[in-house]
């Protein structure tokens, strides 16, 4: 018997406009911490001590972008690929599997490839191999997905306590944790993996309760963000305060020190979803939704480019290492970007029906070239209506 073909790719007029609005705000969130990772080490973002300084304007610098960046936005971002993994089984019916396997391949591939260029971007293998064992468990209900996401990343939680037994005592173990020389302790990226899963089976559920969709109650979305304000931000301001008394020690930061914000991101995530969300179901932030969108649906594409810009502009450093600048500089390079990312996303897909990365990818998945050009509207000023072409010139 024969099988039956490929699903053909979601049409961008079928696209959430929620779900890509949320999905912008996660791509154009992770940029200070990309920076952060790429001009320090990523340890910097649970220890500032690890690299940079602490005192004056760098030491603020951090603590601003550590309460309102350090994985907010890659939990929204989990978030949504979980419930995108869902919402293309759904479309995809009996051909889901076969489908997924061929996405995630394309996207293991991509992110092994970019490893070598930039390392942060072997989050996106790391993303790909989650998003084959989640589709497994699709067909479970919501109450279970959540359940069971609040297991795995709970399990995460325990990892980073774990990591911080075998690490050792005192401000020596911060070589340990560089990417570098000296072996990774395994607890971490561990805890990472477990906590992608988790958050994406959270996606799963919330989608299927309808959060995502905006399809809860406006009270609702109120209550997480109070949660938010007068919950998450308190305990991750908290978190820094336990570090500082403890000098910043790189064991403790690593264990107890990180589940302050390991636990308050989830909640100030959460708050950030649903302030989002709100804003897409007013017609007074139309053009906010719009910009947020376009972003959205070329995630893949701004994330790459993002990555290629931020070599390009810490190298022009030159041999100074970037630690030895301000973390002002990191800042300001992370706003440059997310508003050059805004404007070139709105005007791409006025002309493009898909971000160049995300054509290839579905092309890759699918097995069949998709349309990318807007052909109308690339070449309408190059093209004379009939009627004029059609003129006499010896009537004018």
């Amino acid at each position: 018997m024969a099988q039956s073909p490929l699903p053909t790719p979601t049409s961008p007029r079928a696209r959430a406009m929620r779900l890509d609005a949320l999905r912008g705000v996660a791509v154009l969130g992770i940029l200070p911490l990309l920076i952060q990772v790429r001009a320090e080490s990523w340890s910097a973002s649970l220890n500032p001590a690890s690299s940079g300084q602490l005192s004056g304007q760098n030491g603020i610098i951090w603590i601003i972008t550590h309460i309102l960046f350090t994985q907010k936005f890659m939990t929204i971002f989990a978030v949504l690929f979980g419930a995108g993994i869902a919402i293309m089984a759904a479309n995809a019916g009996a051909r889901a599997a076969p489908l997924h396997i061929r996405r995630m391949s394309g996207l293991l591939v991509l992110g092994l490839a970019l490893t070598s260029f930039f390392w942060p971007s072997g989050v996106l293998a790391l993303f790909a191999l989650c998003g084959l064992i989640v589709l497994t468990v699709r067909k479970w209900s919501a109450r279970r997905l959540m359940t069971r996401g609040a297991l795995l990343l709970t399990f995460g939680s325990l990892c980073l306590l774990g990591a911080s037994i075998t690490a050792g005592a005192g401000n020596a173990a911060i070589d340990y944790w560089r990417f570098g020389d000296e072996p990774l302790n395994m607890f971490v990226p561990l805890s990472f993996v477990l906590r992608l899963l988790g958050l994406m089976l959270a996606g799963m559920a919330l989608l299927k309760w309808g959060a995502l969709n905006g399809a809860w109650p406006t009270s609702r979305y109120v209550m997480s963000i109070t949660i938010a304000a007068f919950a998450g931000f308190p305990l991750i301001i908290y978190g820094i305060l336990e570090n500082v008394s403890h000098g910043w020690n790189m064991a403790y930061s690593i264990g107890i020190g990180a589940q302050f914000n390991y636990w308050g991101s989830l909640i100030v995530a959460g708050g950030y979803a649903s302030f989002i969300l709100l804003i897409c179901k007013s017609a007074r932030w139309r053009r906010v939704r719009t910009l947020l969108a376009a972003t959205g649906r070329l995630a893949l594409s701004n994330y790459i480019i993002q990555i290629i810009v931020l070599t390009w502009a810490l190298h022009a450093y030159g041999p100074r290492p970037i630690t030895q600048t301000d973390r002002l500089d990191q800042l300001l390079i992370a706003a440059t970007i997310a508003l050059s990312v805004l404007i070139f996303s709105s005007f791409w897909l006025r002309y493009f029906k898909f971000g160049p990365v995300e054509w290839a990818w579905r092309w890759a998945s699918y097995g069949k070239r998709p349309p990318f050009i807007y052909m109308h509207r690339v070449f309408a000023p190059y093209i004379r209506p009939d009627n004029e072409r059609n003129e006499n010139p010896m009537r004018r």
